[in-house]
């Protein structure tokens, strides 16, 4: 019973942070690559272009998740890091777009 639980936690975990990563993903690119004249990337297409990149690095993910699995107490670590780097990343951007709107107004 406790590996279903941690298997639902997991797909809870990573269906949040999909939604989370779409998010930033649309962010960034409005922030970074629309000004280059690349159209704007919408919510959901943000999340297929994550979900993509997750698919392509999957085998790599899935060996990783394999070596955590005996200690639970990493991959909490790694999905907090996770989460804690985008979330600085999203900021810093957020940031330094506001001081370039600034200059540029």
């Amino acid at each position: 019973m406790a590996t279903f639980g941690r298997l639902v936690l997991r797909l809870i975990m990573g269906f949040g942070l999909t939604l989370f990563g779409g998010v930033v993903l649309c962010d960034l690119w409005r922030w970074f690559v629309s000004p280059l004249g690349v159209p704007n990337l919408t919510y959901w297409q943000a999340i297929g272009l994550s979900i993509l990149v997750a698919m392509m690095r999957s085998p790599r993910t899935i060996d990783v998740l394999k070596s955590m699995e005996a200690d639970s107490e990493e991959l909490n670590k790694a999905v907090w890091v996770t989460s804690l780097v985008a979330f600085i990343v999203t900021l810093v951007s957020w940031v330094l777009g506001g001081i370039v709107v600034c200059i540029m107004s």
